[in-house]
């Protein structure tokens, strides 16, 4: 997966725009001309985490994620959308661990 990098801010936001060709028989077919966004902020920058349960958890930074400029009726759509689901959650697992001692 080859990605242009659109926007950086250090230790803040990274947007990329997929720019590789794949098979049609793959979900990566799909990606070509979207844009895939990290940004990071404080517990202020989101309203999932900023209310209700959410502010039991003592939250040190919040990851905000999209993925955009899917073509109407992409036909691997739902599978990415899990798979980026998964891969989240994996990150959040790793970010939450505690550090050895």
């Amino acid at each position: 997966m080859q990605m242009l990098v659109l926007a950086r801010e250090s230790g803040r936001m990274l947007r990329w725009q997929c720019i590789s060709a794949h098979d049609a028989s793959t979900p990566a077919s799909e990606w070509t001309g979207t844009t895939i966004t990290f940004a990071l902020g404080e517990r202020a920058s989101s309203a999932a985490a900023s209310g209700g349960w959410a502010r039991q958890i003592p939250v040190q930074t919040v990851l905000s994620f999209t993925h955009q400029g899917w073509k109407e009726g992409a036909r691997f759509f739902a599978f990415c959308n899990t798979a980026w689901g998964t891969v989240l959650q994996q990150l959040k697992d790793c970010a939450m661990l505690e550090p050895h001692h």
